[in-house]
């Protein structure tokens, strides 16, 4: 029970009232011993007269934020009674995407008031949180009987969700795993080339046309030029350049520590905008397939505002432990609608479904790239490991 030792302490009192009343003065200890029956059920019916009349409600401030900033939750309490209220007690809960320092505040409002409750919760790890008021209970005024004014029961009915941003790290543009990508990416755009070359009969729709005035001379392609002894330009740059190619697995982390496998997460998302940034910087597009709920988000990622709008998104983002009718990689991928020279998948559960699906991908000719954020011991072709510094590492 929550009142044990008011409840102790009052059944002692009513011990020394009957000792005093048989052995040392009946009249006055009969008046002691009924004071002492009737003070509970006053303070118990006033008690509840007050819990009646306060209503509360509860709001953050902020929807998103980003990790290290705060934000700050409000409970507010009205009370419309004519008397002041016992002491209420109210928790509120943050869970493990955020740092809360105090949780349980103790409050008692004056006659027709209100009074507003707020804590402070920081964003420490990446994604779609959740905070709110636990709990609220009202004790009465001898503290013998806690009665809950509201208590969370599974429906958050006052809590709110609340994304905390994931950083984007600053990794070296020399990084190891983006220029494995990227060589395979360009020796594809050599082939492509020649190939729209021997295609080429002026037409539009084609890669490439004859030259006219007013063309910008940097789409003069001079090594096909003197092949066919005309100047030849590229219609249009991005599509001469064969596209990199990204996937991020919906299985969550199965590290059994659940803050570890939160951290690990974290890593793996930050890794992939990493990655991603880099990218956007050196002037390539990168294809990005996310897992919802309905299916495969692509997003084309060309520049650094899609990386910050990438960045939001994953302010809101959670990893599925569900059996949704989801494969492990999108479908137009491992069908081979979509040619990807080279495509990094970005997973935490490297199993052997996600392996298989990989392993169909090579066949038809793309090189894949695993990208994981804790090591496995799976014997995994091309596995990188992204670091504390988050560079990819090559995991033998």
């Amino acid at each position: 029970m929550r009142n044990k030792k008011a409840l102790a302490e009052y059944i002692v009192c009513l011990l020394l009232s009957l000792v005093y009343l048989i052995f040392l003065d009946g009249k006055a200890g009969m008046f002691i011993l009924a004071a002492l029956v009737a003070a509970p059920i006053a303070s118990v019916s006033l008690t509840l007269y007050a819990k009646s009349k306060i209503e509360f409600s509860f709001k953050a401030h902020n929807s998103v934020i980003g990790k290290g900033a705060k934000t700050t939750l409000s409970a507010v309490f009205v009370s419309s009674a004519l008397l002041p209220s016992p002491f209420i007690t109210a928790e509120i809960f943050a869970d493990e995407h955020f740092y809360c320092e105090d949780k349980k505040f103790r409050l008692a409002l004056k006659p027709k008031t209100e009074r507003t409750l707020s804590a402070d919760i920081t964003g420490l790890i990446c994604g779609s949180g959740k905070a709110g008021v636990m709990s609220v209970s009202i004790s009465d005024y001898l503290g013998l009987v806690t009665f809950d004014i509201y208590t969370e029961r599974g429906m958050y009915l006052n809590s709110a969700d609340i994304g905390v941003t994931p950083n984007i790290p600053d990794t070296t543009l020399k990084n190891e795993l983006i220029k494995s990508a990227c060589a395979v990416v360009s020796s594809e755009d050599t082939e492509e080339s020649d190939d729209a070359v021997r295609t080429f009969g002026g037409n539009p729709g084609f890669e490439h046309r004859e030259y006219e005035p007013g063309d910008p001379i940097k789409r003069i392609n001079w090594k096909l030029s003197s092949k066919y002894e005309k100047l030849m330009v590229r219609l249009d740059e991005g599509t001469a350049e064969a596209k990199q190619y990204a996937v991020l697995d919906r299985c969550r982390s199965k590290d059994p520590d659940r803050m570890t496998a939160l951290f690990n997460e974290e890593r793996l998302i930050e890794g992939l905008l990493a990655f991603s940034a880099v990218i956007a910087k050196l002037g390539k597009e990168l294809i990005l397939f996310i897992p919802q709920k309905s299916g495969w988000s692509q997003k084309s990622i060309k520049s650094m505002d899609d990386v910050y709008e990438l960045q939001f998104l994953f302010s809101q983002f959670m990893l599925s432990d569900e059996k949704i009718s989801l494969s492990r990689l999108p479908d137009e991928i491992i069908n081979g609608e979509i040619k990807t020279g080279a495509i990094t998948i970005f997973t935490n559960f490297p199993d052997k479904k996600l392996l298989a699906e990989e392993d169909i991908v090579s066949a038809k000719g793309s090189t894949v790239y695993t990208a994981i954020s804790a090591p496995t011991a799976e014997d995994i072709p091309e596995l990188w490991l992204i670091g504390d510094d988050y560079s990819f590492t090559k995991y033998i």
